[in-house]
């Protein structure tokens, strides 16, 4: 009676097979290797995954070496090993990750729309304000035309007008901020030619003969000669009486 359940006992231990402990345990020992000689053959992975299997009493390992990378890549070898829910899991992390990679799609589609936009507005709002500038230089050009005495009024659209075409004719050689070029073009800033109306329409249409200061005669219309002038006796440092400044109609005609 006795054999018999000894028997029993060893049939019945046989058939419960290693713990979930002991599995888990193998599953990891196994992962361990073949991650520490990833550069093992694809063959020695594959035995080495079968081994594993059948030392926790699973079914042999079929899908080759190409599974066994992917598993590493997803960080589910030991699932792979165990064969529980490894197919379940990888396929909720793909699906995660392709759910992630979409909504980064998304996002970068709608940020892209958004730039899009945004650069679409701020175009057609530049091209707006370039226009209303033209119109408003346009409209102080004409007035700058009617100007046939020194008033306050004038001397301001003189001004504006002027800037424009210092910036386009003069900065280059005076500079921006009328310092000029040291040796090559000289500073008009509290300059005393140019707060002087005679000399400097003289300067303005003949040029200086010997320097870099050409003629603006013919490259000008008087309206330009004019604001420009304006523009330099009131600024830079320089300052002239109102009756000083210089109009259109003090340009003489070509």
């Amino acid at each position: 009676m006795n054999k018999i359940l000894i028997i029993l006992s060893l049939v019945l231990l046989t058939a419960c097979g290693p713990s979930q402990e002991e599995k888990e345990k193998v599953a990891a020992v196994t992962c361990s290797i073949m991650g520490e000689t990833r550069n093992m053959d694809a063959a020695i992975r594959v035995r080495e995954m079968n081994d594993a299997r059948e030392k926790i009493g699973g079914e042999p390992f079929l899908r080759g070496d190409d599974a066994i990378q992917e598993a590493f890549e997803w960080g589910l070898c030991q699932e792979l090993v165990l064969n529980v829910t490894y197919d379940e899991t990888l396929k909720s992390l793909k699906s995660i990750k392709d759910a992630k990679r979409e909504s980064k799609r998304i996002a970068a589609e709608k940020l892209a729309k958004e730039k899009k936009i945004a650069e679409e507005h701020l175009a057609t709002a530049k091209k707006k304000l370039a226009l209303q500038e033209e119109e408003e230089l346009k409209r102080r050009y004409s007035y700058v035309e009617s100007c046939v005495s020194a008033t306050q009024d004038c001397k301001a659209a003189l001004v504006e007008v002027g800037e424009q075409v210092y910036s386009t004719y003069c900065s280059g050689c005076h500079q921006t901020g009328g310092e000029g070029i040291s040796g090559v073009f000289p500073s008009i800033i509290n300059n005393s030619i140019v707060v002087n109306k005679s000399k400097y329409l003289k300067v303005l249409l003949n040029g200086v003969k010997g320097t870099a200061m050409q003629s603006f005669r013919d490259q000008l219309t008087p309206i330009d000669l004019a604001s420009v002038a304006t523009y330099t006796m009131y600024s830079f440092g320089n300052s002239v009486e109102i009756d000083q400044m210089i109009l259109p109609k003090d340009i003489p005609s070509k």
